[in-house]
């Protein structure tokens, strides 16, 4: 396969039979340049993805149709960058002694720590990423104050910090307190009005628990407390069946929901700061009321964060959700099908449809993609397919191999129209 001559293109005069157009996939105003792809001149990192690239028509024995590769110009056209994301990422990590429960090859904080590492060491040098536990280290069930509760600010190449900072203060006990309010208003505020807010880019948050937001003001534990008591309906520890009979916290305030959380979510949501939720449970007890119960109060907050995902009967949670079961691999997946729709979109928005979707092919930094499978069927293989999901020829999507390497970072990605796409079967 030959690197396009970008030189020797032109649009053949009277006739336009070539367009060239760009990913939509970021948010004006917050751009940045595409990082050097693997295998080009200053990544010393593997040259394997552009040689697979470049030999993928050599190896199949396709010709290439599409004339883009004949210096007398061909279809013609234009170069255009590639758009990637500007975005910062505040992770905001549940520390409370339940993330001690085992999860098969290890305790939910050790599999978290193994699948931050796993997931985000592609695009840590490129995407400036920080860290709020909750509680905070040294505070019992409480989270600190102003910029002293945020563990890590957010800057480029964190990742080894916030690895370290996980590794060296596991959970705590919390007298059965999760304070996700707390941190959530922390963040917030950094976001807003505290070093945060100088950030260029986009601003977001990923949230990552085991359970709902319990309160945990130790005043609530204090044997003369004779404040209001929890209401049976919030009270988690009814949920899960620890008093059969009665209202476990008639007397006091722990244990019991709280609703702040979802209010602090939805104000992230109000000022442009979108929060991911990441659930770890276990299916063991999924069919539980108390589950079933804390599993509806992290949809909602995904929806309030404005991240919910398409549900289905088979997969109906509205948050990402990783099981014990599942383990360091689900729980890994998680957070790289969050990271790659963050980093770099596979999905191409296109100004306008093709008027002939049999003469459209795709570029990668110069080299022809193939389209796999005739009359434009989708399938899960490599390459890119005009997606049918989308009502029209309006969208094309990157698959597989291709769409991995377009979210570690290329330098131009090119749509073209006008010559016989490339096909591979």
């Amino acid at each position: 396969m030959h690197a396009l001559k970008t030189e020797a293109c032109w649009t053949v005069a009277s006739v336009a039979i070539c367009a060239v157009l760009s990913a939509s996939a970021c948010v004006a105003g917050a751009k940045q340049e595409a990082p050097i792809r693997p295998g080009a001149a200053g990544d010393t990192s593997s040259s394997d993805d552009a040689a697979s690239k470049k030999n993928r028509l050599a190896d199949s024995g396709a010709e290439d149709t599409s004339g883009f590769n004949r210096q007398d110009g061909g279809c013609g056209g234009e170069e255009r960058k590639a758009e990637t994301r500007l975005i910062n990422i505040m992770l905001v990590v549940d520390r409370s002694s339940s993330m001690n429960t085992d999860a098969g090859s290890g305790s939910r904080w050790w599999i978290l720590q193994q699948a931050l590492k796993d997931a985000l060491s592609d695009i840590s040098a490129r995407v400036p990423l920080g860290l709020t536990l909750f509680p905070s280290v040294g505070s019992g069930c409480e989270v600190a104050r102003g910029s002293d509760a945020i563990d890590v600010p957010i800057e480029l190449g964190t990742l080894s910090t916030i690895l370290d900072t996980l590794s060296d203060n596991p959970p705590t006990e919390t007298n059965g307190g999760t304070p996700t309010t707390a941190a959530l208003e922390r963040v917030l505020a950094y976001y807003t009005t505290g070093a945060g807010a100088r950030l260029e880019g986009e601003k977001l948050v990923m949230l990552a628990t085991d359970g709902g937001p319990i309160t945990c003001d130790e005043r609530f534990a204090h044997e003369d407390w004779t404040g209001p008591g929890c209401p049976e309906e919030k009270c988690v520890r009814n949920w899960e069946s620890d008093c059969p009979f009665g209202n476990c916290c008639e007397d006091n305030g722990l244990s019991c929901l709280d609703e702040g959380t979802a209010s602090v979510v939805l104000e992230l949501a109000e000022v442009g700061i979108p929060t991911f939720v990441i659930g770890i449970t276990s299916t063991e007890y999924e069919n539980t009321y108390g589950t079933q119960m804390l599993e509806a109060v992290l949809d909602d907050f995904a929806v309030r964060g404005a991240t919910a995902r398409v549900t289905t009967p088979d997969d109906p949670y509205s948050y990402y959700r990783a099981t014990d079961q599942g383990g360091l691999d689900e729980l890994s997946h998680v957070f790289k099908s969050i990271a790659g729709k963050l980093v770099t979109e596979c999905v191409l928005e296109l100004v306008e449809p093709p008027p002939d979707p049999a003469l459209v092919n795709l570029y990668v930094d110069g080299s022809p993609i193939p389209k796999y499978g005739a009359d434009g069927k989708k399938n899960e293989k490599d390459g890119w397919t005009l997606d049918p999901d989308s009502g029209s020829a309006e969208r094309l999507v990157i698959q597989g191999e291709d769409c991995d390497v377009v979210k570690k970072g290329v330098e131009s990605i090119e749509v073209r129209y006008g010559c016989p796409t490339v096909i591979l079967l």
